[in-house]
């Protein structure tokens, strides 16, 4: 049964194309082919001030930051004014909040994924991650990706990493708001007004479009940015190591299927009413089972011994 709640809010696509003498901020919401939307739009005011990180929306209780290697630490910016003023491209994990306040005239783009989809794909993602990328982010923060490590249904239970699983796209939209909590899950009773808010703020995107459009994203995206960028496959989910090949039975659990229904039941909305912006040639509802079919595959082949 589909969990989502059915609010109606209708976004107009863009047309227009970008501002150029503004700049450009990208809300990457993880796994949703956010590096390689980066990296294209690496092009673009070549020799300027060109930022990529995190902000601390991402990061829910957690303090251990002088525990991050200094690689790591200068890409996390725990307040919004140590972001360079000057900065053309912004490009990272981080809130309208972040972006909008600091950046108050910039073009602001993000891409969604199915979020059923994308859940499973971040679970399976941290699961493949190994010591060196422990090393990269210090012991701390480590032991929050390490719980990955777990069956499915206890790590969408760990409410210390609900601001990497519950329902994301609607935390980065509404973020720092009370009712989105730093250690726990957004509590029902709030959806109405924090979907409200975020599909209010979404709406004031230059530029927002859904993963699996494909080839036909990257079109409109070149046509609205005016460059050709080319959509490179990277940061995807390598085979996990053996010990991680758990198999995909155990971890697919009716309790399981319920939890990923939970923390995507307000994401389910906003990414249907960005898909609902482009021409496709199935209903809705189909591309949505078979972006959450070939996700299931995609699981059961990575926890596949």
């Amino acid at each position: 049964m589909d969990m989502a709640p059915q609010f109606e809010f209708q976004l107009q696509r863009a047309t227009a194309a970008r501002r150029r003498d503004v700049p450009l901020a990208f809300m990457h919401v993880p796994k949703t082919a956010g590096t390689s939307l980066t990296r294209a739009m690496s092009p673009i005011a070549p020799g300027g001030c060109h930022i990529r990180g995190f902000d601390r929306s991402n990061f829910g209780t957690f303090e251990g930051f002088d525990d991050i290697p200094v690689a790591m630490r200068r890409l996390i910016y725990l307040h919004e004014d140590a972001l360079p003023a000057d900065a053309v491209t912004i490009c990272g994990h981080f809130s309208y909040h972040t972006l909008r306040n600091r950046y108050p005239a910039a073009e602001l783009v993000t891409v969604l994924r199915e979020p059923t989809a994308r859940l499973l794909s971040h679970w399976t993602y941290w699961r493949s991650l190994n010591w060196r990328e422990f090393r990269r982010w210090g012991a701390a923060w480590s032991e929050r990706v390490k719980l990955a490590s777990l069956p499915l249904a206890e790590f969408l239970s760990r409410a210390e990493i609900a601001s990497q699983t519950d329902n994301i796209v609607t935390r980065m939209l509404t973020w720092p708001d009370a009712a989105v909590p730093d250690g726990g899950f957004i509590d029902p009773s709030d959806d109405a007004r924090l979907l409200q808010m975020a599909q209010a703020r979404l709406q004031r995107f230059g530029y927002a479009d859904v993963v699996e459009r494909g080839t036909a994203m990257m079109t409109d995206f070149g046509a609205w940015i005016g460059e050709s960028p080319v959509l490179a496959r990277l940061n995807e989910t390598p085979r996990l190591p053996r010990r991680m090949r758990t198999g995909y039975h155990a971890a697919l659990s009716p309790q399981a299927l319920a939890l990923l229904q939970q923390r995507s039941r307000l994401d389910v909305c906003l990414w249907r009413q960005v898909a609902a912006r482009y021409p496709w040639e199935t209903p809705l509802e189909m591309l949505q089972e078979a972006a959450r079919l070939r996700a299931v595959a995609r699981c059961a082949l990575l926890l596949g011994g």
